[in-house]
This record gives C-alpha cells, sequence and structure tokens, in this order.
C-alpha cells in the first residue's frame, strides 16, 4: 500500500503507474486524516499543491487549488457528494511527461489550512513514489551517441564527450543533452 504520511495526514495512491514518455497520464491520489478510509476534505484546506518530481530529483512540475496562474495546472478535489472529498487529481500531459526522465516519478503534498489558531498550518508531506516513467527521450540520445562513439574517426574527443555524457547525465535536462548530441555531430563531420 504506497502511501506517506505526516502527523495526522496520509496521502495514497491506489496502484503505481506506468508512465510513458509522450503520452498523458492523469493521476488520482486519495487524502486521509488520522487513519485510512476516513477521507480528508480537501475542499476545507485553504490550498493544496502537489509537485512532481523526476527521478532525478528535480522538482518538474506543480498542480495546485487553487490554480496559481504561470506557475502550476490544475489540481481538482473531489466532492462530499460523491464521497470523494479526499480524492485530489491531476493530469500529466503528453508534453510534460516528454520531459521527464526514465525511472521513479515522485509527488510531494502541501496542504494549507489559514484558519489554524494561532497562526497557519502547513502539511508538508514527504514525497510518494507513484510510479515511473519509461520512453524518454534521454535514453534514445544515449543510443544515438554509443553508435556515434563507435564510428567514430575522432575517437578521443568523442571519448571525451562519453565520459562527460556520463558523468553529468543525471544533472542534465533534455535540452542539455541535445546540445551534447549536436557537439558530438559537429565534431564528428571536421
Amino acid at each position: 500500500m504506497p502511501y506517506v504520511s505526516k502527523d495526522d495526514i496520509m496521502a495514497y495512491i491506489g496502484a503505481a503507474l506506468s508512465v510513458q514518455a509522450g503520452q498523458p497520464q492523469q493521476v488520482q491520489l486519495i487524502l486521509y486524516k488520522d487513519y485510512i478510509n476516513n477521507q480528508l476534505n480537501a475542499a476545507d484546506a485553504d490550498s493544496i499543491t502537489v509537485a512532481l518530481f523526476n527521478s532525478l530529483g528535480q522538482k518538474m512540475y506543480q498542480y495546485s487549488n487553487p490554480v496559481i496562474a504561470g506557475v502550476t495546472d490544475l489540481l481538482t478535489l473531489g466532492q462530499p457528494a460523491t464521497s470523494t472529498q479526499g480524492y485530489i487529481t491531476f493530469d500529466i500531459t503528453a508534453q510534460q511527461s516528454a520531459n521527464l526522465a526514465n525511472g521513479a516519478v515522485y509527488v510531494q503534498v502541501t496542504i494549507t489550512y489559514s484558519n489554524y489558531y494561532p497562526s497557519a498550518k502547513t502539511y508538508v508531506l514527504p514525497l510518494l513514489q507513484i510510479g515511473s516513467v519509461s520512453g524518454s527521450s534521454s535514453a534514445v540520445v544515449r543510443v544515438v551517441l554509443k553508435i556515434l562513439f563507435r564510428q567514430s574517426r575522432v575517437h578521443r574527443q568523442l571519448q571525451a564527450l562519453r565520459t562527460l555524457d556520463t558523468t553529468f547525465q543525471p544533472l542534465m535536462d533534455p535540452t542539455q543533452h541535445l546540445s551534447l548530441l549536436r557537439l558530438t555531430l559537429q565534431i564528428q563531420h571536421k
């Protein structure tokens, strides 16, 4: 049962997701208060934000209710009338999933109540692994680079780029990785 908790709040996902890079994916979490099967009424919170982290620990996207224009995407809350008051749902778009690195994907839920006495109360739950990402373009770029390294006439320069790739690739975003590929192609055609 994949869940995390902080104080008396718990976030739970029913089953691990398999996110395919470039494909949209809906994510549904359930928030509980005090114990399982006692859904938190998410609408009572002043704000709920879900941050999406890639396998490298980088915060990639945020979803919130209410939405923060230009910063977050929509987080949909369940309704007490349908007994889904603890459900929070967001959509990872095709473009967003294409930018996620292969491997585990995590969320961090932050819930804020401003009506607590004597001051506001914010719950920041630990990271919850919600599934994994596969098919990311960074894996394709690695295969292309590997082929180019084997066929290159400028082996030493390309070997240096390979070392750079394997050493720093976990820190690179896909754009940086593609820049490395372009540099590799320029060296090969000199």
